[in-house]
């Protein structure tokens, strides 16, 4: 889930960009996944998420529970949605969401 998490910051701002991309590859990595598992939680998304990502992000930090997970996506975040050197409202929106329902303070 925190994948799935990850791929849904990536696209918050409708662009994935290169930087985000990389970085992503080295968390995918770090968790021992290759590219073929990020293009299917892409792909995932877009099938069973298609034009409701809302949803996706609550079922998605529904299933995160453990404190320690938590701490450990928000920092992955940040560094996903600071990499293309723009934070995007988009993604400013994703973090307040996730702030209010895991009642953490990013």
């Amino acid at each position: 889930m925190l994948c799935r998490l990850y791929a849904i910051m990536c696209v918050a701002d409708d662009e994935y960009s290169r930087p985000e991309h990389e970085i992503l590859e080295i968390i995918m990595k770090d968790y021992g996944l290759n590219y073929e598992k990020v293009n299917e939680l892409y792909n995932d998304l877009r099938h069973d998420y298609s034009h409701d990502y809302d949803r996706a992000l609550d079922e998605t930090l529904n299933s995160i529970t453990d404190n320690d997970m938590r701490k450990e996506a928000i920092s992955n975040l940040k560094k996903l949605s600071q990499s293309d050197g723009v934070l995007h409202t988009s993604e400013t929106d994703l973090m307040n969401v996730i702030e209010k329902k895991w009642n953490i303070e990013i």
